[in-house]
């Protein structure tokens, strides 16, 4: 008697599997009547082979489930990788900030792209390098150390004068305006603004 070929089945979990399932199962049926003859339809019927339940179905369902958690751990894997790889990318080229004490005098900002205002730490608050910050007038802000600073550390405008905002002085009063014999008026960069006509029905 030649030894019992046993048919092999590609179990990729592809498109194709329940095709591939029912020819293998198919070539299996044969085998088992080829090599038991009359007892093999015995044995097909005692294992339910005849029966058409999509056994394809559910095993193809089970290896999708299994390929889908597989993916989920590998993009999970992915996601923290990229986390730990950008983390050490912006440590690398990170400062390590001061430590603030209570009622030392720094600059701070209002908004990130506010002007530098003078003020002082009153509370150093629960979050990391986070500070609560009183101005002069008495207002409190809480502000983490990327805007805050040390009074003794200059800010991004070298000289701490120039924190202060700028006030444009009122040069209106300093040139008259001058009036033309028509009514124009000349402004003080030289335009001539020329007086509207009305026109009446």
């Amino acid at each position: 008697m030649s030894k019992q070929h046993r048919p092999q089945l590609d179990w990729t979990p592809d498109a194709k599997l329940p095709t591939r399932f029912k020819a293998w199962k198919a070539e299996i049926e044969d085998e088992i009547l080829l090599f038991e003859g009359e007892r093999g339809k015995a044995i097909l019927a005692e294992l339910n082979v005849y029966q058409e339940d999509k056994d394809y179905e559910v095993i193809f369902k089970a290896l999708e489930k299994k390929r889908l958690n597989t993916q989920q751990d590998d993009s999970r894997e992915a996601m923290l990788s990229a986390k730990h790889t950008s983390q050490r990318y912006y440590n690398s080229h990170a400062k390590e900030r001061e430590q603030l004490s209570e009622l030392q005098h720094v600059w701070y900002k209002k908004d990130p792209v506010a002007h530098w205002q003078r003020g002082s730490v009153v509370q150093i608050a629960d979050t990391p390098k986070s500070y609560v910050v009183q101005d002069d007038s008495g207002a409190r802000y809480q502000r983490n150390s990327r805007h805050v600073r040390s009074a003794t550390v200059p800010t991004d405008s070298e000289d701490p004068s120039d924190a202060t905002p700028l006030v444009e002085p009122d040069r209106s009063k300093d040139v008259p305006r001058t009036f033309t014999e028509t009514g124009d008026v000349i402004t003080r960069s030289g335009r001539v603004s020329r007086k509207t006509v009305k026109y009446t029905a």
